[in-house]
């Protein structure tokens, strides 16, 4: 092999790794910029959701589900009028019959206690995040 068939090859090699390695850092620098591109779109829908004013709406529901919690067992303890209608099934296997008694007190839904720990996570919990 003469020298300039070996300055050839090699000079073809280096130039495909060169070329491959800027191909490689061009791919990480658009990865980049699509990144940046799209936590841009994210705040911008997160300022224009924070001017639509559904603060008060998320308020009014905390409001709510507390008020379902603390407030309102209170007032039906106090007032035994108040009851709650359920349905008890009686019998086993195929000679079920479903019996409904009113018991007094206040029913209170796993929706609405499930919805307070997602308050209590959403209020408490992210005041750790900003420390």
């Amino acid at each position: 092999m003469n020298m300039e068939l070996i300055s050839l090859i090699g000079g073809s090699i280096s130039g495909f790794l060169f070329k491959m390695a800027g191909v490689l850092i061009q791919a990480q620098v658009d990865m980049a910029k699509g990144k940046i591109e799209a936590q841009q779109a994210a705040d911008e829908s997160h300022d224009k959701a924070a001017q639509r004013g559904g603060q008060w709406v998320r308020r009014g529901i905390v409001v709510a589900v507390l008020f379902a919690i603390v407030v309102a067992p209170f007032i039906v303890a106090f007032n035994p009028s108040i009851g709650v209608t359920i349905p008890i099934e009686k019998g086993f296997w195929i000679f079920k019959n479903i019996a409904y008694e009113t018991q007094q007190g206040l029913l209170i839904h796993d929706s609405v206690i499930q919805s307070l720990y997602a308050i209590i996570g959403f209020y408490f919990g992210s005041s750790t995040l900003n420390k």
